[in-house]
C-alpha cells in the first residue's frame, strides 16, 4: 500500500517536469504560452492528490479487513471450544443416566448439572457467549470483513484508474499536434472524473 501512496507524489514531480518542457516546446512552436500545458499540469496534480487520498483509504480498508478477519477466526475458535464442551457435558449426562445407581440423588444432581452446562454452552443470552450468540457475532464480523474487502478492492481500482489518467495526461503534454494533445487530455480528465465518482460511491457503500 505504501507504493500506492508514494506514486502520486512521484507523479507530481515527474509530470510537473513534463508539463514544463511540454509547455516550453509548444510555446516556442507557437511563439507564446501554451494553455494546454498549464491546464493539464493542474489536472495531473489534482489526479495525483486524488490517488494519494484513495491510497490512504485503501490502506485503512485493508487494516479493517485484517482486523475483522482475525476477529471472526477468534470467535469461531471460541464456538468450536463451546461445541466440544457441550458434547462432553451431554455425553457425561447420558453416561450417568445409565449407571446402576442413576437414581441416587447425588447422581441425579450431577446429571442435572451436566445438562444445565450443556444448555448454557448452546445458548447463554445473559453472558452473551453461548454457541448461538457466538455464531451471531461471527456472522456480524464476517459482514464487516466483506464490506472492508469491497471497500479495499474499490479503492485499489480507483488508484489504478487515476494512475492511468495521470499517464494519459502526461502523454498529452508530450504529444505533437493539437488533436492528439486534446484527445489524450480529454480521456485523462474523463478517466479521472469516472474514478472520482466511483470512489465516492465506494466510500458510501453504494458500489
Amino acid at each position: 500500500m505504501s507504493d500506492e501512496v508514494e506514486m502520486p507524489n512521484e507523479a507530481i514531480e515527474r509530470h510537473g517536469h513534463a508539463a514544463e518542457h511540454g509547455g516550453h516546446d509548444a510555446a516556442h512552436a507557437r511563439g507564446g504560452k501554451d494553455p494546454h500545458a498549464g491546464r493539464m499540469t493542474l489536472v495531473i496534480i489534482l489526479l495525483a492528490m486524488g490517488a494519494a487520498i484513495a491510497g490512504k483509504v485503501s490502506s485503512e480498508a485493508e487494516l479493517r479487513y485484517l482486523t475483522h478477519d482475525i476477529e471472526q477466526s477468534d470467535i469461531w475458535s471460541q464456538y468450536q471450544g463451546k461445541s466440544s464442551r457441550q458434547a462432553m457435558a451431554e455425553d457425561f449426562a447420558r453416561l450417568a443416566a445409565v449407571l446402576p445407581n442413576a437414581s441416587d440423588p447425588a447422581v441425579q444432581q450431577s446429571i442435572a448439572w451436566f445438562r444445565t452446562s450443556a444448555a448454557h454452552m448452546a445458548s447463554d443470552a445473559q453472558a452473551g457467549n453461548g454457541k448461538e450468540q457466538l455464531a451471531e457475532k461471527a456472522r456480524h464480523a464476517s459482514e464487516l470483513r466483506e464490506a472492508a474487502a469491497r471497500r479495499l478492492e474499490g479503492f485499489e481500482m480507483v488508484v489504478s484508474v487515476l494512475a492511468i489518467a495521470i499517464g494519459l495526461g502526461s502523454a498529452s503534454l508530450l504529444a505533437r499536434g493539437r488533436r492528439p494533445r486534446l484527445a489524450l487530455g480529454g480521456v485523462s480528465m474523463a478517466a479521472g472524473a469516472a474514478a472520482a465518482v466511483y470512489g465516492i460511491l465506494v466510500f458510501f457503500g453504494l458500489a
